[in-house]
């Protein structure tokens, strides 16, 4: 047996043997039509319609306006507006962030801040690296053995040449314990390649400082294309 629906009229007739048209209604929706070609079976809240199709987006339409805003609540209604940053919480940036300021401002004012340390219950000998990425000071606890060379890189795998830019400049720390006898820093390097530094007073440590800490203080500025000018100072601390 054949059927064939009347798109007009909504009525399902037998093309064979049945004699009795059988209405939408029979169905079960209530529905006497199909309405309008398109339309989409919807619920009014009290019944089922035939009605065309919408969109709708929390029933508001939100201009685009600005290029580069995004769509937020004001706590009513989604508006677009300009994106704005609020720091009220902790956040961690791994990325590198600029503020770059303007020419009637400076780029940042800290009321406090804090740099990371690496404490280590190790001796000064050797090479010793200090990896720009992890930490701004290295602080050995344990008393020198040897003279040491100071490697400053960004880290392990990566240089320090990679992370800076021309015109940029970097301070690190690094703190030496001796006991009765003492050792000094005896060479300078920077991603492994030998620089020699500008010394506080104009001349290079040719000792060290008995049962003392030596405050060992870097400032790196990157000039050229791995090319770094260094101003290092050292300090007795009792």
């Amino acid at each position: 047996m054949a059927i064939i629906l009347d798109g007009s009229t909504g009525i399902i007739s037998p093309a064979l043997d049945i004699t009795t048209p059988m209405s939408i209604a029979v169905g079960g929706t209530g529905l006497t039509t199909v309405g309008t070609s398109g339309n989409i079976l919807t619920s009014n809240g009290t019944a089922w319609v035939s009605s065309a199709p919408t969109v709708s987006i929390l029933n508001t339409a939100v201009t685009p306006s600005t290029s580069g805003n995004v769509l937020t609540s004001n706590g009513t209604a989604w508006v677009s507006s300009a994106p704005t940053i609020t720091l009220s919480a902790s956040n961690t940036f791994t990325g590198k962030q600029i503020f770059a300021g303007s020419t009637n401002n400076v780029s940042m004012t800290l009321k406090n801040a804090v740099e990371p340390v690496t404490v280590s219950a190790t001796a000064a000998t050797g090479t010793i690296h200090i990896d720009a990425t992890t930490q701004s000071i290295l602080y050995y606890t344990s008393a020198a053995t040897a003279n040491f060379t100071i490697n400053i890189r960004a880290n392990a795998s990566v240089a320090l040449n990679t992370v800076m830019g021309i015109g940029e400049a970097i301070s690190l720390t690094f703190l030496n314990t001796n006991t009765g006898t003492a050792y000094y820093q005896t060479a300078f390097n920077v991603d492994s390649v030998v620089i020699v530094p500008k010394w506080s007073g104009g001349t290079a440590p040719t000792a060290g400082n008995a049962s003392a800490i030596d405050i060992y203080s870097y400032t790196i500025i990157k000039t050229a294309n791995a090319t770094f000018t260094v101003l290092a100072a050292v300090v007795k601390f009792v």
